[in-house]
Order: C-alpha cells, then sequence, then structure tokens
C-alpha cells in the first residue's frame, strides 16, 4: 500500500491510499471462503455452494469491504504515526475519483482532513484580566441573617393570629347548612398554618382569630390536594369521598411565627458554642460565609473573561467548510444543512475554546 499527504492549505490536507491487488487478496479470499461456510442458498446444502457461485454473487461486496478496511487502518495509522491534529473525523474526499468494483484491481481512496491550528499563547503585561471580588452589602448581609433567623426561629403564642399565624382547633364536621352532622368527623388538636391555606378567602377567615372563637372553613378550598386534606382530618385519603367539606374550627391555641432573637442562644446554634460572642463578630462571620459561598461567582466573570479575551487575542481559524460538511454527515437525517449551518457560530466559538484550554 502506498499513501500520499496533499496538504491544500494550514487547515486542510487529503491523504490518498492507494491498495494493490497484492495487499487485499489474501483477505478478499479468506472472506469469501468463510462466506461460503455459512452461505444458506437454494438448491445447496449449507456451505456446500460451488465457490464459482459465490464469487459471482458476492465478490465485489467483500472485495469493498476489504479494501475499505485496509485503506482506513493505513489511514488511521499515518495520521497516529504523524501526529496529525485532526478536528472532526476523516470524510471521503470531494476529490476522490470514482471506483469500479468489477473491473479496477488497484483502488485508491481518498479522505479530506481538518487540522487543528497552531496554537501559541502569550502574555505581555498589558494584558490585564480583571478579578472581581463580590463584597457583601447590606442587602444581601439582611437577607442571610434573616434566613438564619427563620431557620432558628418558633412559634410563640399570641392573643391574636396574623398572616405567619398557626392556629389550634377543634374540627367538626358540618352539613351543608352549616349544623353539625351527625357521627360525623371531629379532631381534636388539629395545626393549620395560615400560610399553607390554598385558598385566600378561607385563609382571611383564620385571620386577627383569638382562642374561643369559632368560625366555618371549607376544607375543599383550603386544602385542595388530598394528601394534605386528609393529613389535617388524619384519615386515609380514599376515605375523604365520605366526608362533607364543611367543618367547625373551634379555636383552641393561637399562634405566630417569631424569627430567633439575635442573642447568644442564636449565636451558638449557627456557628457554635461561643464562636461568636456579640452582634459584631456575627455580622463578620455572616461576611465571610458571603465571600465564600459567592466566591465561584467571581470565578465563574473571571473565566467568561478570560475565555473572551482569549478567543479576541488568538484569533484562531479553522477548517469551516470541513467542519460543516463533517457536522452534516455525523447528523444526517437528524439536521439539515441550512439547520447545521445557522448554528455553527457556536459551535465554532466552543470547540475553539477547548482548543485553547487544552
Amino acid at each position: 500500500m502506498n499513501i500520499v499527504r496533499e496538504d491544500i492549505d494550514s487547515l486542510n490536507t487529503t491523504i490518498r491510499v492507494k491498495v494493490e491487488k497484492d495487499d487485499y487478496t489474501a483477505n478478499v479470499e479468506k472472506s469469501l471462503k468463510d462466506y461460503r461456510k455459512k452461505a444458506n442458498i437454494n438448491g445447496f446444502r449449507p456451505g456446500m455452494a460451488p465457490m464459482s457461485l459465490i464469487r459471482k454473487m458476492y465478490y465485489r461486496y467483500i472485495l469493498a469491504d476489504e479494501v475499505t478496511k485496509l485503506a482506513s487502518d493505513k489511514l488511521f495509522d499515518f495520521i497516529k504515526e504523524n501526529n496529525i491534529r485532526t478536528l472532526g473525523e476523516p470524510i471521503p474526499s470531494e476529490k476522490q475519483t470514482p471506483i469500479n468494483w468489477e473491473t479496477d484491481e488497484t483502488f485508491e481512496l481518498a479522505w479530506d482532513l481538518g487540522l487543528a491550528p497552531e496554537i501559541e499563547i502569550k502574555f505581555t503585561k498589558k494584558d490585564k484580566f480583571p478579578f472581581y471580588k463580590i463584597i457583601p452589602n447590606d442587602e444581601i448581609r439582611k437577607s442571610y441573617i434573616d434566613s438564619y433567623r427563620n431557620r432558628n426561629g418558633k412559634y410563640v403564642n399570641v392573643e391574636v393570629t396574623d398572616e405567619k399565624g398557626l392556629v389550634k382547633a377543634t374540627l367538626t364536621e358540618l352539613n351543608d347548612d352549616e349544623s353539625p352532622r351527625e357521627n360525623g368527623a371531629t379532631v381534636d388538636g388539629a395545626s393549620i398554618s395560615i400560610a399553607l391555606v390554598a385558598d385566600k378567602d378561607e385563609q382571611k377567615k383564620l385571620i386577627g382569630v383569638k382562642v374561643g372563637d369559632v368560625l366555618v372553613i371549607d376544607t375543599h378550598k383550603a386544602f385542595p390536594n388530598l394528601a394534605d386534606r386528609a393529613a389535617l382530618l388524619r384519615i386515609k385519603k380514599e376515605e375523604l369521598d365520605g366526608i362533607n367539606p364543611l367543618f367547625q374550627l373551634t379555636i383552641t391555641e393561637t399562634l405566630t411565627f417569631a424569627p430567633a432573637e439575635l442573642n447568644q442562644e442564636f449565636f451558638d446554634a449557627v456557628y457554635g458554642e461561643g464562636v461568636v460572642t456579640s452582634e459584631e463578630e456575627f455580622n463578620k462571620k455572616i461576611d465571610e460565609e458571603i465571600e465564600r459561598n459567592l466566591a465561584h461567582e467571581s470565578e465563574y466573570r473571571f473565566g467568561i473573561d478570560l475565555k473572551e479575551k482569549l478567543l479576541e487575542k488568538l484569533k484562531l481559524e479553522l477548517p469551516k467548510d470541513f467542519l460543516i460538511r463533517w457536522l452534516v454527515a455525523i447528523n444526517e437525517g437528524k439536521f439539515t444543512r441550512e439547520q447545521i449551518e445557522s448554528e455553527f457560530p457556536m459551535f465554532e466559538k466552543d470547540l475553539k475554546w477547548q482548543l485553547i484550554s487544552n
């Protein structure tokens, strides 16, 4: 076999592999014999068809397979041995001469290759890549502190409920006319978080109530989710069909959620016992935490800026026409050439960065 490289320019090359008769004859004959052993042809016992018939029926197909395999193996060995940095994969050359598998004895197969550009990154003192450090401000600090206070807060008794409140009540099932239902369901000590009531009108009924108040709610509206409603009534979801939605609530306890106070107990709960002993120290620890958590944002911004600067500085050229042909070939039936061309700028930019970062 003979192999020739024909450089078109610095980014494109064509490699031709010439396969002579002596290169493929032994492989073709072996494949014909192997095929004859497995062939099941009408009029002959399995594996007993004459070789002349096998040759007549299958020779050109086996020849094409063997020649293509030999040439392809030679191509990839050549690429590896010569350390050719390719983009994508070799594709059949546009300069491929026609092959007649019936009469030709010597075959020349050609592939087009896209080459990776040479990359040399040089920096000078003039090249600046700013790294932005995010400084905690009052708004960010407050959101962190509020989050910790809510996480460590608790419900406390109040005289009158608010929108953050929770009521505990005795629930009594009613008829549609709001009279007590005979043998109806009763739930003692039921807890309802006002913020979790789905219907706004039902929610308003629970705001501003105090211990001893009696009101009626529609549990279907308040808790449209079956699992939530069943949990409130302490029954299985399957049992809800027999329950009327109207319930009387007799309020037995009123609570509201109170965020944790900024005191030593709170400081210890957040950062460990004795680590922080004052509000000033607590704010400092919060700032340190914010900076740690937002460091990846700074790194991400730096990476984006660095990428854009390097792409602009290096001005890499890629074998665009080859890459589009290759993408069309590997995506046949999935995307049209027009679709690939419209998305190519994004692909090209990502590929350039991949080459730079590697």
